[in-house]
């Protein structure tokens, strides 16, 4: 039997990871010869400031591979088993597949696989099989088509679940949590549309892929009400059953936290359908003083949007489609260095389900800083770039992705280290044990969005939060202890803390990897070496 290698490269696209182990199914009936099929799985993180969330959503614990021959009948199914894996998203799978393969759904993080039977399934075409299935949690799924063992192919997986993320711009209203209401707690595996013109196995911009079985809708609890990211299934989020979030936060300078309804709506405020793999941003652009917030979380889920709030939701998606079934992904769409390096993009092109990377192309579209150099193009979905290092200030540039009249654009920073500044402790010099303090440091506007909620870690070992930040996240690194802050967008913070010695001087250290770390001095009013002199003056 002959045995030959495959190559391949799965592209994530980044928005939304749980996993379940199940035992190697019932042998194909077809073609019993088996092939060694080994491919490469990349997974780049949506953000850089992906450090929060509940949930890793790159993160591949547990694949198998569906597998069909050129009529598109099921012939088995093999689970791919880990070679080697890197710190940085990256891996290399191994599965043994029938020969006659020719179709492959690519399913990893699938929970239900206790229920599937496969000897059932043989047979049976991919659009009854893989349509069937559904979840209650993250799973990628991928399709790719090959033509001979001597495909090299890359493959694209998509999530089922859309992300939500909640920043404000105001400069009077700070956010300090928020949660999901009435939004779709289970759905398909894959995307399908019958009606589409190639595969019907394609994420069309507009229309979700619901389950055949009734979607159930839930809500978050007050408890959820923080800053991680929120996921959700698809849903069409008709006017009359639509999705909403409850974004707790208070006026800059107050203590008392309320709550506001805010709905999906895009410009012509009719309601986003919830697609797969889309990030829905919601930024609150302002914020009227005279906006009606509820006291208690349950209380504003029954009332009125805010009208008072300027909130707009952004839809982002690493991939655009047309309807002619022609798809175009970047694996990032946002990058950010503060020293020189490398960048690094996967890109693919599918044109009617086949993919032909060789008809994007890459270039500059803008570099007023020239940090870009030596930008180039491999032909087979792999774009790098030498990004300078900015000594002051920061520079943007944008690269222009292109396949036939789809167009994506990346957006690369390159920016000096960024400072807390201004910076410090009121009041200035203490006098006391158990003294209320409060640190102070500025989040510059200069930051991209992008990279909120932004980890503030501060390390001290004299000081202790008290309210209204009392319970600030604490983490253990380095063989210490330092407390967390998320910041949520730009401007100055207020964190309330309290002296625990009579003598409690240290230094504070505020940071953050791409900011410069910030001392901060702590000094207590105090006497030591008292003398008296031989004329009865008191020196110290």
């Amino acid at each position: 039997m002959k045995r030959l290698t495959y190559l391949i490269t799965l592209l994530g696209l980044l928005l939304a990871s749980c996993t379940d182990e199940a035992t190697l199914g019932t042998p194909s009936t077809g073609n019993d010869d088996k092939t060694a099929f080994q491919f490469l799985v990349n997974m780049p993180e949506y953000t850089p400031a992906l450090t929060r969330a509940a949930t890793d959503e790159n993160a591949v614990n547990d694949l198998w591979l569906m597998t069909f021959d050129t009529n598109g009948l099921f012939i088995g199914r093999a689970h791919a088993s880990l070679l080697s894996s890197n710190s940085n998203g990256t891996g290399t799978f191994q599965a043994h597949i029938p020969d006659d393969a020719r179709i492959i759904h690519l399913i990893a993080n699938y929970s239900q696989w206790d229920s599937f039977d496969e000897r059932a399934a043989m047979q049976k075409d991919e659009r009854e099989i893989i349509p069937s299935l559904n979840s209650t949690n993250l799973v990628f799924w991928g399709r790719q088509t090959i033509s001979s063992a001597n495909d090299t192919p890359n493959v694209t997986l998509y999530r089922n679940l859309a992300k939500v993320t909640v920043e404000t711009e105001a400069t009077n209203f700070e956010v300090t949590g928020y949660a999901l209401c009435n939004y779709a707690s289970n759905g398909t595996v894959a995307p399908f549309n019958p009606n589409a013109p190639a595969t019907p196995f394609t994420l069309i911009d507009g229309t979700p892929t619901l389950p055949r079985s009734p979607v159930s809708k839930i809500d978050q609890t007050e408890t959820d009400c923080n800053m991680d990211a929120k996921y959700m299934f698809e849903n069409e989020n008709y006017s009359n059953d639509q999705t909403y979030i409850i974004i707790k936060g208070k006026l800059t300078g107050k203590t008392e936290e309320l709550y506001y309804k805010i709905q999906l709506l895009d410009t012509d405020k009719k309601p986003y359908p919830v697609m797969r793999n889309y990030h829905y941003k919601v930024v609150i652009k302002s914020f009227s003083e005279s906006a009606n917030g509820s006291t208690e979380f349950a209380d504003a889920k029954t009332s009125e949007p805010s009208n008072n709030i300027y909130a707009e939701i952004f839809k982002e998606s690493p991939s655009i489609s047309d309807n002619n079934n022609n798809v175009l992904t970047v694996s990032r769409l946002h990058f950010l260095f503060t020293q020189a390096g490398t960048l690094k993009v996967s890109a693919q092109y599918t044109a009617n389900g086949v993919t032909d990377n060789s008809k994007i192309s890459v270039s500059i579209a803008e570099d007023q800083g020239s940090i870009l150099h030596n930008l180039s193009y491999d032909g087979n979905g792999n774009i790098s770039a030498d990004v300078s290092r900015i000594i002051t200030g920061q520079y943007e540039a944008t690269i222009t992705v292109k396949a036939g009249v789809l167009s994506r654009t990346i957006t690369v920073i390159s920016s000096a280290l960024y400072l807390f500044d201004p910076a410090g402790l009121s009041p200035e010099i203490y006098t006391a044990r158990d003294q209320d303090v409060a640190l102070s440091f500025t989040i510059p506007s200069a930051i991209p969005y992008y990279l909120y909620p932004l980890k503030c870690t501060i390390t001290t070992g004299n000081l202790y939060p008290v309210e209204p930040n009392k319970n600030l996240q604490l983490e253990y690194t380095n063989g210490g202890y330092q407390y967390v802050y998320w910041a949520t967008g730009p401007g100055t913070k207020v964190l309330n803390f309290r002296t625990s010695l009579e003598n409690s001087d240290e230094t504070v250290l505020i940071a953050n990897e791409i900011f410069q770390t910030k001392s901060v001095e702590v000094k207590s009013r105090h006497f030591t070496n008292v003398s008296v002199n031989g004329d009865n003056t008191v020196n110290y």
